[in-house]
Formats: C-alpha cells, structure tokens, sequence
C-alpha cells in the first residue's frame, strides 16, 4: 500500500533526526508518526511471522531477551525489540527500521516482550502462536485500578493464542486462566514456576497479586512444566518434565531471574519441540547479560555502578532481597512516574542503612519513606542531574562499586543525563549483587 510506504519513509526520517538531536531518547515518537499515517501497519507486519510473545506485570524484557538468545542459539532466523518499546508506537519504531520499504519483514519468528493491556487488543486482531504470561503484580495501580482488570486483559491475550500457552504456575491468577474449563482456551497449556520448598522460603514471597477467585484446581496432569529446583549466586537449577534437570547461569542473581529462566526455557521448549537442546539453552542463558537496570554493572565515570530497577513495589523487593548488605554508596531516584507515593511503603529496605543521595520529582516522600525506617539519608536534591553530578563526584567507594536504584523515569533521565544509551555493561558480580 503507499500508505505503508510513505509512513515507513517518513517514519524513518523522523528517527534518524531525533537520534542527531538527543541520541538515547525519543524512541516512541517515530512510532506514533507512522501509526497516525497507517493506523493498522502494524497489524499487518505482525500478521507476517510467527508471533511469540512474552506479556505481564513484571520480567518481560529479561524473560524476552532470554528467550531470544536460546532460540537464536538453536538457529532460529528471529527479531526482537530489544529498546523495551513494549506498546505499539514502540513496537513500530523499531519494526520500520527491520522491514523493508513496503513493509515487508523479513524474518521467520518475532519475539515480542508486549505491554499487558496492548497484548490483548494487538493479539486479537494478529493472532499469536506461542505466549509467555508471567505475572499478576500490585504493579501500576493507577492505571489498572485492581489486578483484577490486568488478568482480564491477559485472559483475552491467553484466548488469541493458537499454539502454546506457558503460564507462571505460582501465580494464582494465571492459574486461573490456565486450568478453567470456560475460559474458552485453544493453546496447549504448559507451566512454569518454582519448586514449593524454593517458594516458601522467599521472605517476601513472589509478588504475585493476591487472588480471590474459584479454584478451579491445578495444573492437568501431564503438562509440560519447567521448575526451578535451586539457586546459588547466579546459577540456577531447572527440572524439565521428561528431560531431566538442566544447570543454567543467570544475568545476577536472584530467585525472581531463575523464574525468568524458566519461562523463557518452558516457552523455547514449546516453540521448538524435538529441537530443543538443553546443552544450547544452557550455553545461550550463561553467555546472556543483563537488560539494563536489571541487576547489571555500568562503568559510570570510571566506577562500577550497579543499576537496580524500581518499577513497582514487587521488583523493588527483589532487587532489596539479593543485596548481599547495605551498599557503601547509594542513590535513590524516585521519578514523576510515582503518581501515589503511597506505593513507595510497602518496600521493605531494612536491607539498607544508608541512602548519599534521594532524588527525582517523588524525592522528598521517599527520603520520608526512608528515615521512617531509620534509614540515613544524607541529602535530598530534586534535581536529578546536580543529584548525579554529587554522587559520581564521591570518591571510589571502598568495596569497589556503587548502586544506584531508580523508578522507571527516573531510569530514564539518568540513562540520558549520563550517556548510558551506549554505556559498557555487565552483568553484576556475583559477590556484588
């Protein structure tokens, strides 16, 4: 169609000037340019693959780019957005730079980490052949109002599915999707999760939103399952039903990437089948790094800095629980995307002492936050770049390594300010994280 033709063109230009004008920003905007001149572009590129699709509250884009790496390891020609554009003017600004000029893309499977809600109404009109639901989270409650209302979007996403459905064993919503015989499911249903004695000792426990609804039991006898048995540092044990257990290294520590792991092992199992190495899968986990802000080290102004996301309260637990003991420096960035600092109290941070730094929009209620827990806040600035200047000016940190913690937007802003867009990372050692 011209039309197809003229939106990628002019969609293109657009990034490309954005990129001279702030490298690192602007990623939706090409995007939103190309949906306004073609409204359903992005229906029909997606309509061309074979669509697999990681969705939820929280993992997305580590289980995604895990799932990536296995199945490229195997072989598969693939593409998957690796800017974290997750809903579809994202989506499409990293698409018009894979197609070609009219539109056609080119390679044999898309691998698509997908916003819950965007799930849904995309997937419908697509259809999907293989889905990986992760979680229902207390994550984005001003959007959502109840978790009640995002399992209902990924229920419909489940629905739209035609292949494989890998869903999180341990999360009492999506087991409800799973197991409910009128849930007018199509897929075949496979499981992941974590070993019972694995999840009961989690201090605070996975995060998932309680569930109140029928129990309409487990999963069927039988079903695919991928488990995670144990986790030491940054390796993991997973029992694969009918292929044995499988060592596999993870980007840093923590139980929540191990359930990541096996996500993204359950999902490459169902997309490959007969295929499936678990010696490739093995080797591909262990050579993966870390997505940004996930528990990976930036060499920030000569210091190994470690970034941990706070994108709600459920993943700001697990970045707490892996920290071996308070950190010698520290900086909070609580950004504007924290439209109810009331989410900022159920974190528990007696993981901490002491914060060098609060900054962002939300800094004053969450320095408020801290001190209420007996926490030493050092200093408060609101102005996220003066707050980046002072703590990367504090001399080296004795252990070797600095830690910054930061909501979403803020993320964002300190990306920008320090020019992390093309920063080195690793991922975080395993005696620093």
């Amino acid at each position: 169609m011209l039309r197809d033709v003229l939106a990628i063109a002019i969609g293109r230009l657009t990034r490309r000037a954005l990129l001279l004008v702030r490298p690192g920003g602007g990623t939706a905007i090409p995007g939103r340019v190309v949906e306004r001149l073609s409204p359903d572009l992005l229906v029909r590129i997606l309509r061309q693959p074979r669509l697999v699709v990681v969705t939820g509250s929280n993992g997305k884009g580590t289980t995604t780019k895990m799932l990536a790496a296995i199945l490229r390891a195997h072989g598969v020609d693939l593409w998957t957005n690796r800017m974290a554009g997750n809903i579809t003017r994202g989506l499409l600004s990293e698409l018009i730079t894979v197609v070609d000029a009219r539109g056609r893309f080119p390679h044999e499977l898309a691998v698509l980490e997908v916003d819950e809600a965007y799930s849904a109404v995309l997937l419908e009109r697509t259809g999907v052949d293989t889905t990986v639901l992760l979680n229902v989270m207390l994550d984005q409650l001003h959007r959502w109002g109840s978790p009640d209302r995002a399992a209902e979007y990924l229920a419909r996403t489940a629905r739209a599915t035609g292949g494989a459905l890998v869903l999180n064993r341990d999360d009492g919503h999506l087991r409800a999707i799973g197991t409910d015989p009128a849930g007018g499911l199509r897929a075949e249903v496979r499981w992941f999760g974590l070993a019972p004695a694995l999840l009961a000792a989690l201090p605070h426990g996975n995060g998932s939103a309680p569930y109140f609804g029928p129990d309409h039991g487990g999963p069927a006898v039988g079903a695919s399952t991928t488990e995670v048995l144990a986790v030491d540092g940054r390796s993991a044990v997973l029992g694969l039903s009918g292929d044995g257990e499988l060592e596999v290294g993870l980007p840093s520590p923590g139980v929540h990437l191990a359930a990541d792991s096996a996500a993204a092992v359950e999902a490459a199992r169902a997309v490959l089948r007969e295929r499936f190495d678990p010696e490739v899968a093995d080797a591909a986990l262990t050579a993966e790094t870390s997505m940004f802000a996930r528990g990976e080290v930036a060499e920030i102004r000569g210091v190994p800095t470690r970034l941990l996301l706070m994108k709600s309260p459920p993943t700001a637990q697990a970045n707490l629980d892996v920290l071996p003991g308070s950190p010698e420096q520290l900086m909070v960035i609580a950004g504007k995307d924290l439209p109810d600092p009331s989410l900022l109290w159920p974190v528990d941070w007696s993981a901490v002492d002491r914060v060098r730094v609060v900054t962002g929009q939300q800094a004053q209620e969450m320095a408020l936050r801290l001190v209420y827990s007996g926490i030493r806040v050092d200093e408060v600035i609101e102005d996220v770049g003066r707050a980046a200047e002072r703590f990367t000016a504090l001399p080296p940190p004795t252990d070797g390594l600095r830690t910054v913690v930061f909501t979403a937007e803020g993320m964002r802003t300190f990306r920008r300010l320090l020019g992390l867009h093309g920063a080195s990372t690793k991922a975080a050692p395993e005696d620093a994280a």
